[in-house]
C-alpha cells in the first residue's frame, strides 16, 4: 500500500462526512468532520484550501490563528480549535503528480474545545472548497467572550462592521431583554438575539454580529423560546449574521 492509500484509508476512517465525534485526548474537544472526492488537480485543491482556512480566519473572527502549508494540507491552530484542509491525489489517477490531474480527496477537520463553533467552520470550509467561499465581511476581532446581558451599544455608529462573540450557556442566567426582529436596537442582549435569530441555542457557542443603523420600529417576536420587545425609532441597530 502506497503514503497515499494509506493516508486516504487513515483519514475516510475519521473523517465520516458530517460526523461529531470525540476525537482527542482532551477533554472538551470534539471533531467536526466531511469529506468528499473532487475532480481538481492537487495544487488546485491546495490553493482552494488556503483560500478557504485564510476566509474563515478572518470571517470567524479566529485570532492569533497561524497557517502552515505543506504538500498535504494547510491548517491553522490555536489552544482550543485546531482546522485542516486536507487535499490528497487518489493512486489510482494517473499522472497525479501533474497540474492536470483529477480526483484529490479533500478532508476537512475542525477540533475545537469551543461550544457549537466547530460545525459553523466545517460547513464554513465545506462550502468554500466546493462553491468557492461565500460573501462574509471580515469580523475586527477575535472572538470575545460576554455574557447574557451583553450589548452592542459601545459599538454604535460603526455601520456594516462585523464582531464576533463566545456566548456561555444561558443556564440558570436570566438574559438581558431583547428589542427587535432579525434587526435589533443596539441595547439588545447580543446572546439573547442571537438566540431569537436562530444562529446559537441556550447552549451558547461562537456569535457574529453586524452594526447597523438605527431603525424607525422595532417588531417584537416569539422565536426560540426568546420573547422580543417592540420599539419606535432608535438610534442604533445590530443583525445576527448566521454563517
Amino acid at each position: 500500500m502506497s503514503f497515499r492509500t494509506a493516508a486516504i484509508a487513515a483519514l475516510a476512517t475519521i473523517a465520516i462526512g458530517g460526523a461529531t465525534t470525540g476525537a482527542s485526548a482532551q477533554q472538551g474537544v470534539e471533531t467536526y468532520s466531511n469529506f468528499r472526492w473532487a475532480n481538481i488537480s492537487p495544487a488546485t485543491c491546495l490553493m482552494d484550501a488556503r483560500t478557504a482556512v485564510n476566509a474563515a480566519i478572518s470571517g470567524f473572527g479566529l485570532g492569533g490563528m497561524i497557517t502552515d502549508e505543506d504538500t498535504w494540507y494547510v491548517e491553522a491552530g490555536t489552544e482550543d480549535l485546531n482546522l485542516w484542509v486536507y487535499c490528497v491525489a487518489d493512486d489510482d489517477t494517473p499522472d497525479v503528480d501533474y497540474p492536470g490531474a483529477k480526483r484529490v480527496l479533500v478532508v476537512i477537520n475542525v477540533n475545537t474545545s469551543r461550544p457549537n463553533v466547530g460545525s459553523n467552520i466545517r460547513d464554513f470550509l465545506a462550502e468554500c472548497m466546493e462553491f468557492g467561499c461565500p460573501a462574509m465581511a471580515p469580523v475586527t476581532q477575535a472572538a470575545e467572550r460576554i455574557d447574557w446581558v451583553q450589548t452592542a451599544t459601545r459599538l454604535r455608529g460603526n455601520i456594516g462592521v462585523r464582531y464576533s462573540y463566545i456566548c456561555p450557556a444561558l443556564g440558570d442566567t436570566i438574559p438581558g431583554t431583547v428589542w427587535g426582529t432579525d434587526v435589533y436596537t443596539d441595547d439588545s442582549s447580543i446572546c439573547a438575539a442571537a438566540v431569537h435569530t436562530g444562529a446559537i441555542g441556550t447552549g451558547g457557542g461562537l456569535v457574529i454580529i453586524e452594526i447597523a443603523a438605527g431603525q424607525a420600529a422595532y417588531e417584537g417576536t416569539v422565536r426560540n423560546g426568546i420573547s422580543t420587545n417592540r420599539w419606535s425609532s432608535y438610534q442604533g441597530s445590530f443583525r445576527v449574521i448566521r454563517p
